[in-house]
């Protein structure tokens, strides 16, 4: 048996293990029965519910000191078991809207209040082992760093077999276990049988059908046939016996339209099946779509000079590239005007594999099997990086977040198709008379605007005469060409833009989307949470005490540490998307490196000795803080010139400069809770929730940066961050 300390590690490593499991994977729940937005909400939660249980554990202390520590820990990682469960049940039951309403609003707060529950129970677990195991406390933090990368390790193939339901339970059986290691051997029995019962329970209800936690009723498909679902790592996709409706067609089409599968991407971003005949001859109606344009333009011209790909020969054409094909339809209008080659990349391999070339194979028409049809499943961007292939056409029509990945929900940032390195990308791989064709929401135009325009003027160009928006009712198509259109393309954009009566439209008639102000609008339940159930319960609390020497520094310290650690997480997962070509291995590699550095970082801290503890923390701050900068410095030319290896090779290239800077991030903590032990050791529970409500509001705050500055501002702000932390611990430790 391993010995005591032994045991409460391992105990801690599961539970930390489980806290990120469930985290993670109710992103993906709250992006299938709610929205995307609320997938952010996810991160927050968990966040929000492991600070609040340091502000239970600091006011309840002298309650808590009359239990045996390793009774306590074992039964509350029972409890821990029960929350997730009863949580679970009911969040995945509860619907809510995008509209604000008093309705909608008590919804929000109620599955607030359950989604914290296992977080504030799970997290009670990682405090008490901290607080009561101080002499131990770098290898505590170490265990909870480690576990935590290897929950993030083993959550993709959990993800893939069992869904994101079936990951959360998983995670109870996790905690259960944890119970049975903390516990000493007169309670071990009584445990195991308190486990059994806990985990007894949802498997009856599932078997029996009776009260299962499976998601039946998704948002917007109450009452439809279900055709297929099958979710992975970073998404449910469902096919429903519904018809799609066609947001882009041109009002002058009155013909016959082919019959057609609603697809979608965790209930919300949707994609038709269309039914089409192997020879394409029911799919002329796509000549009238908006998102067709650039292929009208390109199909007039003399044949492209591109090599033909292998296989059965067709008439010399264009080439298009087309960025997310979902359903088909973007590849059925290349090659309804006359392409020779159209190469799709699919991020998602359950459309690409088991819809599309297996269950709807047929309904389809074949279109992915087309021998003019090459796809790879892989990231648009990444993929478009990587090819040494020059197109004609580049099309990306809505490919949208509206449905979190797991990495996506997790970085917190907006896609990177729409960036200006990303459109830079997309010029590169344009032949000279290539167009680049952007399919979006109306509310979304002003920002492609503004993209398209940066990148011309990184180049030296005049957008003026290279980018064209047409609009159709609330969706908008941009064009934007490698070299000037001409005076015969201008005239022929505008004759298919009357015939199909269709809006000539430039940037001044578009407003933003509603993704910020949904953003907004959880920082501002997150702060009011933070505030109430953190912030304001401690400091009412001290007012009936006298407050340690120096204690604003103190928190000033581990409050920014949260803060700082968050801005550099949520920037390096969205920067290492492009490296490693897909959001799942972007969240595997990247989060487990960076856990893994930084227990690894815990661990070795404890080396400091004690003497020169308080300028060896000041120095792993400053460290952290040059990191910073550091990164964005080299990651650009590595990753640019990494970006053609293989896969596997750009793993091992990503651990290697992710795992000195988890070893880095991973010093300040420990170190700073190591001086207040010596000096205020009544401050260690206020220091972890003052720490955990900083990491809540960071979070967000690093969405709303990277989203409206960018990865480099962001990263400067962490930076900024952490010369503050420095600071903080400078002062304190001087009195």
């Amino acid at each position: 048996m391993p010995s005591p300390i032994g045991r409460r590690l391992a105990g801690v490593a599961l539970v930390s293990a489980a806290l990120l499991m469930t985290e993670l994977a109710l992103t993906r729940i709250f992006s299938v029965v709610m929205y995307y937005h609320f997938a952010f909400l996810a991160i927050s939660i968990a966040l929000f519910g492991v600070s609040a249980s340091g502000v239970f554990a600091y006011l309840a202390r002298r309650r808590l000191d009359r239990f045996d520590t390793d009774t306590m820990l074992a039964a509350e990682s029972i409890v821990y078991a029960v929350a997730t469960i009863v949580a679970l049940f009911w969040l995945v039951r509860l619907r809510v809207g995008l509209n604000y309403s008093p309705h909608n609003l008590a919804l929000m707060l109620t599955i607030y209040a359950l989604a914290a529950l296992p977080f504030f129970a799970g997290g009670l677990v990682v405090t008490l082992a901290i607080s009561r195991f101080s002499s131990h406390v770098n290898a505590i933090y170490a265990a909870d760093l480690i576990g935590a990368a290897g929950g993030c390790l083993i959550l993709i193939p959990l993800l893939d077999r069992l869904g994101a339901p079936g990951v959360v339970l998983a995670a109870a059986v996790l905690s259960v276990a944890a119970g049975l290691l903390f516990a000493g051997d007169r309670a071990r029995v009584r445990i195991a049988v308190a486990g059994a019962f806990v985990l007894a329970l949802p498997i009856a209800g599932q078997l029996s059908g009776r009260a299962g936690f499976d998601i039946v009723d998704t948002k917007g498909h109450r009452g439809d046939t279900v055709l297929f679902s099958k979710w992975n790592a970073f998404s449910r996709i469902g096919v429903y016996a519904r018809a799609h409706g066609d947001w882009s067609l041109s009002p002058a089409y009155k013909g016959p339209l082919p019959e057609t599968r609603f697809m979608d991407i965790d209930s919300a971003a949707s994609t038709p099946i269309l039914g089409l005949a192997p020879d394409l001859s029911n799919a002329q109606y796509l000549r009238y779509e908006l998102t067709a344009l650039a292929y009208q333009l390109v199909g007039t011209r003399a044949p492209s000079s591109a090599p033909q790909s292998p296989g059965p020969q067709v008439p010399s054409g264009f080439t298009a590239l087309v960025i997310g094909p979902g359903g088909g339809r973007d590849l059925a209008s290349a090659l309804v005007f006359g392409a020779a080659r159209v190469d799709g990349v699919e991020i998602n391999p359950i459309i690409a594999d088991d819809v599309m070339r297996d269950r709807f194979r047929g309904f389809s028409g074949g279109i992915y099997a087309n021998p003019r049809v090459r796809i790879a499943v892989d990231d648009g961007r990444s993929f478009v990086r990587r090819t040494p292939n020059r197109y004609d056409v580049i099309q990306a029509s809505l490919v949208d977040t509206w449905a979190a990945t797991a990495a996506g929900a997790y970085t917190l940032t907006e896609n990177t198709l729409y960036t200006v390195e990303a459109f830079d990308d997309y010029l590169d791989h344009l032949n000279d008379e290539g167009i680049l064709s952007i399919t979006r929401w109306v509310a979304d135009g002003l920002r492609l605007v503004s993209l398209a325009q940066a990148a011309c003027e990184h180049r030296g160009w005049s957008a003026a005469d290279r980018l064209a928006i047409v609009r159709q009712d609330s969706v908008a198509t941009l064009l934007l060409k490698k070299s000037p259109f001409t005076a015969a393309e201008i005239a022929s954009l505008r004759g298919i833009a009357d015939r199909l009566a269709f809006d000539v439209a430039f940037g001044k008639s578009m407003l933003f989307g509603n993704g910020l102000s949904a953003l907004l609008t959880l920082l501002g339940i997150s702060t009011a949470l933070v505030v109430l159930f953190v912030i304001g319960p401690l400091a009412l609390v001290d007012r009936q005490h006298a407050r340690p020497r120096g204690w604003l520094p103190w928190l000033v310290y581990f409050g920014a540490l949260g803060a700082g650690f968050m801005l550099i997480e949520v920037s390096v997962l969205q920067r290492f998307v492009l490296l490693l070509g897909h959001p799942v291995y972007s969240l595997t590699v990247t989060l487990f490196s960076l856990l893994l550095g930084t227990g690894l970082g815990a661990a070795w801290s404890r080396r400091f000795p004690d003497k020169a503890l308080a300028q060896a923390g000041i120095g792993a701050v400053l460290g952290v803080a040059l990191i910073g900068v550091l990164v964005i410095a080299v990651t650009g030319p590595i990753i640019d010139w990494a970006i053609p290896l293989p896969r596997a090779a750009r793993m091992l290239i990503a651990v290697a400069m992710l795992l000195p800077m988890g070893l880095a991030l991973g010093m300040p903590m420990p170190t700073g809770l190591r001086l207040l032990s010596d000096r205020a050791p009544q401050m260690m529970p206020w220091a972890w929730g003052i720490n955990g409500a900083l990491s809540v509001l960071g979070a967000t705050l690093a969405i709303f940066i990277a989203m409206n500055w960018g990865f480099r501002v962001t990263l400067l702000s962490a930076s900024a961050v952490y010369l503050a932390a420095a600071t903080a611990l400078l002062v304190a430790t001087e009195h």
